[in-house]
């Protein structure tokens, strides 16, 4: 493995992209290395690596962001346990590599609106923001939501409004549950209709009126052109 390794971080060197990597740090993404490939950059490295969980771990752990990208496309997937998927969403420290855990490889796997649902109410925001973008994945994929699960959802979305809850959060929040509406008539109806509830008993909450309103919108589209 340990060739396979140089071999990775000499691709990942001739490849690097200091624009990039300057740009996304003067936006405030920060990694301790950070080569500024792009995904697809990335995405054809790996294709000329053969998946393996000992090299993908390998990756995850090394404090790089090309690194950590490369083991979500490198980790077998059959072989990504939801004892590992949770082990790796507890480790992290990017929204842009909770993407790409997501889906790639997290949002594949048959457990993984019961792990997303784990961290939907975290209160570590990436986190959280992993939750939704792992259930939004899983949903995507044709995995889905019980009506148990949905309250659920419903009731960690109205919760999400804090103060310190980022703007990224919402969205990812406020898309997941528009996932969840297409799946069927029924769902969407108990969606908005809850969300309307909520409403009712507290009207002054902005949050909940922006999402009941984003909603509606959603469910008059839905009974236009899908359902």
């Amino acid at each position: 493995m340990e060739t396979e390794i140089r071999q990775i971080k000499q691709q990942l060197r001739m490849a690097m992209n200091g624009i990039v990597s300057s740009s996304m740090r003067e936006k405030g993404v920060n990694y301790r290395v950070n080569f500024g490939l792009t995904a697809p950059l990335i995405k054809r490295i790996a294709d000329t690596h053969d998946k393996r969980a000992d090299l993908a771990e390998y990756l995850w752990n090394e404090q790089v962001r090309e690194s950590k990208i490369l083991a979500t496309l490198l980790y077998p997937e059959n072989e990504f346990t939801e004892t590992v998927a949770g082990r790796w969403i507890d480790s992290l420290e990017q929204a842009e590599i909770a993407d790409q855990l997501c889906f790639n490889l997290a949002g594949k796997r048959p457990y993984a609106i019961e792990l997303a649902l784990r961290y939907t109410a975290s209160d570590t925001p990436v986190k959280r923001y992993a939750g939704f973008q792992l259930l939004t994945r899983a949903m995507h994929n044709k995995f889905y939501l019980t009506e148990a699960q949905t309250e659920k959802l419903i009731t960690d979305i109205l919760s999400a409004n804090q103060p310190d809850t980022a703007l990224f959060i919402k969205a990812a929040a406020i898309n997941c549950l528009k996932f969840a509406m297409r799946q069927h008539p029924d769902t969407a109806q108990l969606i908005v209709q809850t969300v309307k509830n909520s409403l009712y008993t507290q009207p002054e909450n902005e949050w909940i009126r922006s999402i009941s309103d984003e909603l509606n919108t959603e469910l008059e589209f839905l009974e236009e052109s899908i359902f």
